[in-house]
């Protein structure tokens, strides 16, 4: 025969909140590699599930979660650029290149098909605020770097980072040097 004790499920509500609390807490205070934006979005979900939502340290979790799924998707939109499509480099410079599925507008689709893509492309990347420059991906990538997350792009984005800052290093030796 049990005894029904309607404060133990009140109880264990607390203890399981204070739990995931905790849990949360440390993966806020972590910079760990494990960390990844889908861990911060199932911490979310389960503090939806029971009844968590709301306090401090949602609050804080729910804002590393917004910025970093922020910096992932103006990352998706850099990496979807593609800039073969853009002709004239100004207005590269100016609107960041054309975006994705730019790509099926090549050499084939024919030069006023290419000139209207370039230009719907680089609208789309002035709109996602795209970086413009080196020193512009140099900050991004460091921005990503500053959320303390393992995100599969930001290792994408460093690595075109660092291959843009050679070429342009080499670049600048040529032009130096000069012709031979």
């Amino acid at each position: 025969m049990g005894v029904e004790m309607p404060e133990a499920e009140g109880l264990r509500a607390l203890i399981r909140r204070r739990e995931w609390e905790e849990s949360a807490r440390r993966l806020l205070g972590s910079a760990s590699a494990k960390t990844t934006l889908s861990t911060l979005a199932e911490a979310l979900a389960e503090a939806a599930a029971m009844g968590a939502v709301g306090g401090e340290v949602y609050e804080a979790l729910r804002q590393r979660h917004e910025a970093a799924a922020a910096w992932d998707r103006r990352a998706q939109a850099l990496l979807a650029v593609d800039a073969s499509a853009v002709r004239d480099p100004a207005r590269a410079a100016g609107g960041g290149g054309a975006a994705g599925g730019a790509a099926a507008a090549g050499p084939e689709a024919g030069e006023g098909a290419e000139a209207a893509t370039g230009e719907e492309g680089g609208a789309a990347a002035a709109a996602a605020d795209l970086p413009a420059s080196v020193e512009e991906l140099e900050a991004f990538v460091s921005e990503g770097a500053r959320l303390g997350l393992r995100l599969e792009r930001l290792a994408v984005m460093t690595r075109l980072c660092e291959g843009a800052q050679r070429w342009m290093d080499t670049s600048g030796a040529a032009r130096r040097v000069g012709p031979g």
